[in-house]
C-alpha cells in the first residue's frame, strides 16, 4: 500500500473520514459507543487505490514502488478518499471528485512517460524530451 489511514487523515478531517468509512446501518464504534474510523473499509479503499496507481505506474516502473515517492502517496490517498466518498454519494461536483480526476490525469502522464517519478524530496520531476535530428536536417541550416 502506498498510503495509510494516517495519510488519509492528512487530507480530510477525522469526522469526515469516520462518516465515509462507516456503513450507515452498521458503523464501527469504540467501547464508549462513539463512531470511529472503520479500518477495514479504509484499508479496502487504500488497496483499491494502490491497484489503480500500480496499473498506471507499471507501464514505466517496476511495482510495487519502494521507496514510495511523495506524489504517489498523495495520488493514492486522493483516489482512496474518492473511493470512500463514492460509497455514499454520487455528487460529481465536489473536491474529492476533482482530486480524483487530477490524480488520474497525472497518472496518465506518468504512464505516457511525460512525467518521471523520483524518490527525491519533491517526489516528482518533469522533463521535456530532447529532439534528435538526423544529419540531413542539420545540413539544411548550415
Amino acid at each position: 500500500m502506498y498510503c495509510t489511514i494516517d495519510d488519509l487523515l492528512g487530507q480530510i478531517d477525522k469526522s469526515k473520514l469516520i462518516e465515509l468509512t462507516n456503513d450507515r446501518d452498521n458503523p464501527a464504534v469504540d467501547e464508549n459507543g462513539q463512531e470511529i474510523i472503520h479500518e477495514g473499509n479504509a484499508n479496502s479503499a487504500i488497496d483499491a487505490a494502490t491497484a489503480v496507481v500500480n496499473t498506471y505506474i507499471a507501464m514505466r516502473y517496476p511495482v510495487p514502488l519502494s521507496p514510495v515517492p511523495k506524489i504517489v502517496n498523495k495520488l493514492t490517498a486522493d483516489i482512496a478518499i474518492y473511493n470512500l466518498f463514492t460509497r455514499h454519494y454520487n455528487d460529481e461536483d465536489n473536491v474529492f471528485t476533482r482530486r480524483y480526476r487530477d490524480a488520474i490525469k497525472l497518472l496518465e502522464k506518468i504512464a505516457a512517460d511525460e512525467v518521471k517519478l523520483s524518490a527525491n524530496e519533491s517526489g516528482i520531476r518533469t522533463y521535456a524530451r530532447r529532439k534528435v535530428y538526423g544529419e540531413d536536417f542539420r545540413r539544411m541550416y548550415d
